[in-house]
């Protein structure tokens, strides 16, 4: 029991004592009320403090957006993606992020790797958002994103709840938005605080990195694709990336491998010291 109890404290975000307390306030109104406050508070921490951690299994959804109809787990199945998240739409800062990923998305493309962007509003709001993106970019107003924009359409997931899904909203945000906000998954950019968040999904359906910006400070499109290359080149080689690793550069030989096998496997091999190993990259 004690070693379930840790392992469960371990996984949530809620700690012992909050634990404690909840369990004594059901004990207080029912006879043997241990029990029940234990199961009580089980069933709170997985309903509302489950952390996604890199190495979960991304969560699946099924939504709407400007490109049709996402059931989530069948487009990540076999590539790379990305999820980037937005508080809201006609929002400068996230005008500015989308245009940039739309100029890049050649990049992207070359690295085998999907977008999808989710923000607050409907669909038919994205739709019209679109219009500036393109006059931002100096396109035709009309044209079309190269990647999908997830919204809020009726028969769908609200993405309010694919947001808590994906722990993007800060501290307590989730459950105590403006009931009128929660119903229909919209507010102000204000009220959706830093839902601005990057997740890189391996083909695996696996979370491999998360990043977490403030509302203020625009996402850096090289350092994204700079780590979608170390993905790739760990997941390709199984060697890990040194400090600012950029394509080109060499890699680090896991501790786990031993000179022979490293010297057998990679080419370039330069040993600094006993747990600091360079290799160019896979022998031919």
């Amino acid at each position: 029991m004690n070693t379930w109890l840790n392992t469960l404290y371990q996984r949530m975000k809620w700690d012992r004592e909050s634990c404690k307390r909840l369990g004594r306030v059901v004990k207080g109104f029912r006879e043997g009320g241990i029990l029940s406050g234990l199961m009580l508070c089980t069933i709170t921490m997985y309903n509302t403090a489950y952390a996604l951690n890199i190495g979960s299994e991304a969560p699946d959804f099924y939504a709407n957006s400007t490109s049709g109809e996402i059931h989530f787990h069948d487009q990540l199945e076999g590539r790379y993606s990305i999820l980037f998240s937005h508080p809201q739409d006609f929002t400068p800062v996230c005008t500015t992020e989308i245009g940039a990923l739309a100029k890049r998305i050649g990049d992207f493309q070359r690295r085998k790797t999907s977008l999808y962007v989710l923000s607050i509003n409907t669909v038919d709001e994205h739709n019209r958002w679109v219009n500036d993106i393109n006059r931002f970019l100096g396109r035709e107003s009309d044209e079309r994103l190269p990647f999908a924009v997830i919204g809020n359409s009726p028969g769908f997931d609200n993405v309010i709840d694919i947001a808590r899904q994906y722990d993007m909203l800060p501290g307590d945000l989730g459950e105590s938005r403006d009931p009128d906000v929660q119903k229909e998954g919209l507010g102000s950019a204000r009220d959706n605080a830093t839902v601005r968040t990057v997740f890189i999904i391996g083909p695996d359906k696996r979370v491999r990195l998360t990043m977490s910006y403030p509302m203020t400070t625009g996402r850096n499109v090289d350092e994204i694709l700079r780590t979608l290359d170390a993905i790739q080149f760990s997941d390709r080689t199984g060697l890990a990336t040194p400090v600012d690793w950029k394509p080109g550069k060499p890699g680090i030989v896991p501790p786990g491998i031993s000179d022979a096998e490293a010297m057998e496997k990679y080419s370039g091999v330069v040993k600094v010291n006993d747990y600091l190993r360079y290799a160019d990259d896979l022998k031919s």
